[in-house]
């Protein structure tokens, strides 16, 4: 895998819209990331040309979203790719795309949920990329970053460690404020004790490179080019998050069930499952999310023996880690941390 060059201060950022026009809906908020990405790494931030049009054009205008993509890679200031936040078309301006031109400026692209759809494509060029925090979602955070999504952050794309250590944090918020309340910026939001990562099997420590994403994200990819192919599954530790629990933890059985049907558990080293969904207060819908991994990866396709840890910090969910396609990890299953 080819990793892009590490980020600097006084770095220029490109910001850019994959899918919905949600910083022309809520300026403040996004302005609050602007400014809080501009503090915390201390980088000079570059709006691309289309990226705070409405809604309404960016769904009717694909190709202006990788336009803004494309004019980002080709600008030789720019060091890194930032989504503004994600949505669920972004598979649209795959098409759009220019491979050689991404091929010969590999930089660094960080977001996540529906931004799965430009991961994986950056995988299949061999080009590492960063699934983690967005302007809107991360940056934004009530009240400033939260520091376990700052340090792991930094540590992933600003700091030239070869070793890198996510200890397993505790507390985590899924506290409801209306972005539509500029107000409600200053509030921090609580931390929840409860509901920490949780080992559902597996006895042994695991190594392999990542790969995975946004479940809904995903299963538009499957079937098509842009999708994994079944060898990037050898020796792998595929992570894996939903990002609204409502679809139900049938839907999750039925995506799980998919990727036994591909023969991926048999090639798999592990599974990271992030905390589904931001908003969720049913504790019961989340064992029963368990329950599923459980049923589908143990019994339906026989591997009792594979570890798979639970509500894990990367996704839908805040503070967040950020994970990087392709590196290998190590996942540690004493006390469910990662070393890079």
């Amino acid at each position: 895998m080819i990793i892009p060059n590490k980020l600097k201060k006084g770095d220029k950022v490109a910001t850019i819209s994959i899918s919905f026009g949600t910083a022309s809906i809520f300026p403040e908020r996004y302005k609050a990331g602007i400014e809080e990405l501009k503090k915390k790494f201390n980088v000079e931030v570059v709006e691309m040309p289309n990226s705070l049009k409405s809604h309404a054009w960016l769904q009717d205008h694909p190709e202006g979203r990788a336009e803004d993509f494309m004019k980002a890679v080709e600008d030789k200031d720019i060091k890194a790719i930032i989504c503004n936040i994600g949505g669920n078309d972004s598979v649209r301006f795959l098409k759009y795309l220019d491979i050689e031109k991404i091929k010969q400026n590999p930089k660094i692209f960080l977001g996540y949920s529906d931004a799965t759809a430009i991961h994986v494509f950056l995988y299949k060029l061999g080009i590492t990329s960063y699934y983690g925090p967005t302007v809107m979602a991360g940056f934004a955070e009530n009240g400033g970053m939260q520091p376990y999504s700052y340090e792991c952050l930094k540590k992933m794309i600003c700091d030239d460690s070869c070793d890198i250590f996510y200890p397993n944090q505790t507390g985590w918020t899924n506290e409801f404020l209306d972005w539509s309340n500029p107000d409600n910026q200053k509030i921090k939001r609580k931390l929840n004790k409860s509901c920490p990562p949780k080992l559902l099997q597996g006895c042994q420590n695991v190594r392999g490179h990542l790969i995975g994403g946004c479940i809904e994200s995903l299963e538009q990819l499957k079937g098509t080019d842009y999708f994994f192919n079944k060898s990037d599954f050898d020796g792998a530790i595929l992570f894996l998050e939903l990002s609204d629990i409502n679809l139900g933890s049938n839907y999750f059985m039925k995506c799980l069930r998919n990727y036994g049907l591909m023969g991926c558990f048999d090639r798999i080293k592990g599974i990271m499952i992030g905390r589904p969904g931001e908003f969720f207060n049913d504790m019961a819908m989340l064992d029963s999310f368990d329950e599923m991994a459980l049923r589908i990866v143990a019994k339906e396709f026989g591997h009792p023996e594979l570890p798979i840890i639970s509500r894990m910090d990367f996704g839908h969910t805040e503070p967040m880690m950020t994970l990087p396609y392709g590196i290998e990890a190590t996942l540690n299953i004493s006390d469910l941390s990662l070393k890079f």
